[in-house]
């Protein structure tokens, strides 16, 4: 879990990786092995490809909620906020792997 000092950043955050059989416009292709920091450096830009992996993250935000978010490798992404810490983590770890755009909208995911 990391902590940040910068107002605009997230207070708390966890990430993990998350499989999916879609293109997230595109996915994160291998992913599974690094860390996203260590994916950011290795692939900056992704051809577009089908199925790979996503991007889950946890995160407080400066008003108070609490997001949980995932994302693929450009700018396709689904959240959704919720009021407790609590209750956002237990969504955060339940996120069901792999994952589809449908899986996420029935637990009231919406796009980012």
């Amino acid at each position: 879990m990391k902590r940040s000092g910068r107002k605009d950043e997230p207070r708390e955050s966890m990430e993990k990786w998350l499989q999916t059989p879609e293109d997230w416009a595109p996915s994160f292709p291998e992913a599974k092995h690094l860390s996203p920091e260590e994916w950011r450096a290795k692939y900056p830009r992704t051809p577009r490809d089908r199925g790979g992996f996503l991007l889950a993250r946890f995160s407080q935000l400066s008003n108070g909620q609490w997001r949980v978010s995932v994302w693929g490798a450009d700018d396709m992404g689904m959240e959704r906020d919720q009021p407790s810490r609590m209750e956002a983590l237990e969504l955060f770890k339940r996120l069901p792997n792999p994952v589809t755009r449908d899986a996420l909208e029935k637990l009231g995911f919406v796009p980012a």
